[in-house]
């Protein structure tokens, strides 16, 4: 693995420059460990459960999220549901260290949490809930069974082929409150738009749907789509 003092942390998720050469671990405990960067006053809060830190590396116990927050003590970015033996993780600092251990938090059920700010978020191969807040957020749940919410904003939901059936708790068809939702699909059709219960199901074939929940489908039309 290639050595970078500077990464893009959780790619494809978010973008946060985050000095690890120069990262220190400020506290530690059996449940929550610092690491914060001298640059831009960032931290990065690790959460879980029986941590054992040596010589500032995470040695022991188990990884079950990650809280990144900022210089001004506000929380950016929040992944939980993980659950990852820290034995497992490889690298030889911080930044591989991290890379290692974000390359196994994406193939679990977890929890995302976004900031007031606009963002790309994208799923785990698992089963997650996604929240993106505030901001004009662009949220991929990728593969798995996940829940999905965009909050406030412009938001655009995004559906690649062979992920799965997602569903998603606000969609805004309508532009209430200034706020216009998207779906934005890789497919050249829509299979079928169709009423189930009080939810909208938007199906692509293949087993690929949107579950709109709480919207009817006579409210959907082309204006909702990006193909």
């Amino acid at each position: 693995m290639t050595r970078r003092s500077t990464i893009e942390f959780f790619d494809r998720i978010a973008n946060i420059s985050f000095n690890f050469e120069e990262a220190l671990m400020t506290s530690a405990s059996k449940s929550k460990v610092t690491i914060r960067d001298p640059d831009s006053g960032n931290k990065i809060i690790v959460e879980g459960d029986d941590l054992r830190v040596n010589h500032g590396e995470i040695v022991g116990g188990t990884i079950e999220g990650f809280d990144v927050v900022t210089s001004g003590g506000k929380s950016f970015l929040e992944m939980s549901g993980a659950r990852i033996d820290a034995r497992h993780i490889q690298g030889d600092d911080l930044s591989e260290f991290f890379q290692s251990t974000l390359e196994l938090a994406l193939t679990g059920n977890n929890k995302l949490l976004g900031s007031n700010l606009s963002e790309f978020l994208t799923g785990s191969t698992g089963n997650d809930v996604i929240r993106g807040r505030g901001g004009e957020d662009t949220i991929n749940g990728s593969i798995g069974r996940d829940v999905l919410s965009g909050g406030g904003g412009n938001d655009r939901f995004v559906l690649e082929g062979n992920t799965g059936r997602d569903r998603i708790t606000d969609f805004d068809f309508q532009g209430g409150a200034g706020f216009q939702d998207l779906i934005q699909a890789s497919f050249d059709s829509i299979e079928e738009i169709r009423q189930s219960g009080k939810n909208t199901v938007i199906d692509f074939g293949e087993g690929d749907q949107f579950v709109l929940l709480g919207v009817n489908a006579k409210q959907i039309d082309e204006s909702d789509f990006v193909f």
